[in-house]
């Protein structure tokens, strides 16, 4: 084979391969938003829940309560929100549930 012929393919190839690793790796950002967009929501809903059962509310009043609170505070729904379980539980005696 023609060493001048493999330089060439390879030529070729690279911007392919450039692209799919691109994109391989937009995915993989994707996924690791998706999968702290569920972490944010799940501690969004214990949040929700608590502030609903201490208040006596329902959990739509409890989520703009919430919603509220973050922006009166200027932090992330989904910051308060793992604050509010974390003292909750913390005044339950016990950390994370198993």
């Amino acid at each position: 084979r023609n060493p001048l012929n493999s330089i060439a393919v390879s030529a070729q190839l690279l911007p392919t391969l450039e692209t799919a690793l691109h994109a391989s790796r937009k995915v993989a950002d994707e996924k690791e938003a998706l999968v702290a967009a569920l972490r944010d929501s799940r501690e969004i809903s214990a949040a929700v829940g608590l502030l609903a059962e201490r208040h006596g509310c329902s959990t739509q009043a409890a989520f703009d309560r919430l919603r509220a609170q973050a922006r009166a505070s200027g932090r992330r729904m989904a910051e308060l929100a793992s604050s509010i379980v974390e003292a909750a539980n913390a005044s339950r005696g016990g950390g994370e549930p198993s």
